[in-house]
């Protein structure tokens, strides 16, 4: 399993995490959760340092953001410098094995929600209505 899988999965735990469900269901996803929480602060500090390193700072040395969530970079070699390790950095293989965890499907997900998920969750295929 690669580690952007987590992050992934993070992801669309915490897009789901605040919505009424029954409880076996919010057990499931509030455990793989704690399962996933040591892979996503790695990457997340990981990916702090590729910003401290390649980002555009300015005079106070603070990282120079075009948006609330987008650096700036002072050439496209160091934007695509920090894009490649960036990747390289998702591709790590994690070491810990999750357990499959078993799930009532939501009333509503994305699809991206949905195969973020599936390495992790086993959603039961009920037919909703």
């Amino acid at each position: 399993m690669k580690l952007i899988q987590c992050v992934e999965a993070w992801q669309a735990v915490q897009a789901l995490i605040n919505r009424d469900m029954d409880y076996a269901t919010a057990h499931t996803l509030v455990t793989l959760r704690r399962h996933l929480r040591p892979q996503v602060e790695f990457y997340l500090s990981e990916e702090k340092k590729l910003v401290a390193e390649l980002a555009k700072h300015d005079e106070q040395g603070k990282t120079v953001m075009k948006s609330a969530i987008e650096v700036e970079f002072e050439t496209a070699e160091k934007a695509n410098e920090y894009a490649s390790r960036r990747a390289e950095l998702g591709n790590v293989e994690v070491t810990e094995r999750f357990p499959k965890l078993n799930a009532k499907a939501p009333e509503t997900i994305t699809p991206a929600q949905l195969e973020a998920l599936m390495p992790f969750i086993r959603f039961d295929k009920a037919v909703r209505k």
